[in-house]
């Protein structure tokens, strides 16, 4: 009999982490691991998709933790699907999912962690150092996370595991997004990222008016949706910049849109675990241009296979971009390094690899398998 593995989120809607989620659980051993997903507060766009292909996917509706009812209804939820791995993901899921495996008597608990938190005060703290007691693994997405997670939080390093997040080579099939019309240009640029601040859109809008002057074919797509797309709209309007940008909106066929491109490009901020957008751009032999932020310092080594800059230096961005628009040599040998880099390390298959590793290791710990 397969073991059962419950993936805990508060939602499923479109993201990183959601993306990292149904990768693991397409791909795991279905001769040895039978996977579930429990949205524990809403469902999503990513949900109603996996639903509608027949997935094991539950969305249970318990919007918080501070009700005790809720914990016990997560509880009976664990205990009736006879789960032998608990494994949550995020904050919310990491609170509520630990606290009701423990009280369902789940064998293994897992905890994943998908970025840093930047605003955790001192309960948050407090609170991920005693769950981290009652769990067996904490799965930190890249060796940066990991140190936020032993060196601020506190939490055992003898518990706390790198695995990097890892990505396809094709799209799930039936992902397909709307075509782009090709048209004539010189150099594309794309920027694959929710419109949220940390993001650091609006650099990039900045960078990019210092370098159309001199190159008045360049073009930048700008792919994914959030709360800033009017700003922002607004602000490649005044600088100029309406018909050199095009606003793509949320995709599924990311990866084509890479092929299209010439050059991608990440402008955080603050706060990046181990960005997937990054991931994909290497493995489409993409030159990448990001900042040093966390995670990011990991799958982009300066002057290799991209650059990194200073975050929120849109001088310094615009020249790095330009070394690259000026020169497809570097841009091909760069692209070139960093397939290299996503062979050796960030493929789905060695993320899942390492998670069932992970799963086998501690279930023959409690003499399970």
């Amino acid at each position: 009999m397969p073991v059962k593995v419950l993936h805990l989120v508060e939602d499923f809607k479109v993201g990183g982490l959601e993306r990292v989620v149904e990768t693991i659980t397409c791909g795991l051993n279905r001769g040895l691991y039978e996977p579930w997903i429990g949205c524990i507060a809403a469902g999503g766009s990513l949900a109603d998709r996996l639903l509608r292909e027949g997935r094991s996917l539950k969305v249970l509706g318990l919007p918080t933790y501070h009700n005790p009812a809720n914990i016990l209804r997560l509880v009976r939820f664990i205990r009736r699907g006879a789960f032998s791995i608990v494994h949550t993901h995020a904050y919310f899921a990491g609170t509520m999912g630990r606290i009701a495996a423990v009280l369902a008597g789940t064998p293994v608990v897992i905890h994943h962690v998908h970025t840093t938190y930047w605003d955790f005060k001192a309960r948050n703290i407090l609170i991920e150092r005693i769950l981290s007691t009652v769990t067996a693994r904490i799965v930190c997405c890249s060796d940066f996370v990991r140190n936020f997670v032993v060196e601020q939080e506190g939490i055992d390093p003898a518990r706390a595991v790198t695995v990097y997040n890892g990505v396809h080579d094709a799209p799930p099939a039936g992902c397909v997004g709307p075509k782009v019309q090709e048209g004539r240009r010189a150099i594309r640029i794309a920027v694959v990222a929710s419109l949220v601040e940390n993001k650091g859109h609006a650099v990039l809008l900045e960078a990019l008016a210092r370098l159309t002057p001199s190159h008045p074919d360049l073009e930048l797509w700008i792919v994914g949706h959030g709360p800033l797309r009017d700003a922002l709209e607004g602000q490649a309007a005044a600088l100029g910049l309406g018909e050199r940008v095009a606003f793509l909106g949320q995709r599924d066929d990311v990866r084509e849109l890479l092929d299209q491109s010439d050059i991608v490009v990440l402008p955080s901020l603050y706060r990046e675990g181990l960005s997937l957008s990054i991931v994909e751009a290497m493995s489409r032999e993409r030159p990448v241009v990001t900042t040093y932020v966390g995670g990011n310092r990991e799958l982009v080594e300066d002057g290799v296979n991209g650059f990194l800059v200073a975050p929120g230096d849109a001088s310094d961005l615009a020249a790095k971009l330009e070394s690259l628009v000026r020169d497809g040599t570097l841009r091909r040998a760069m692209g070139s390094a960093g397939r290299k880099r996503y062979e050796a390390q960030f493929s789905a298959s060695i993320m899942i690899g390492q998670i069932e590793a992970l799963y086998r290791d501690l279930l023959a710990e409690k003499g399970i398998g």
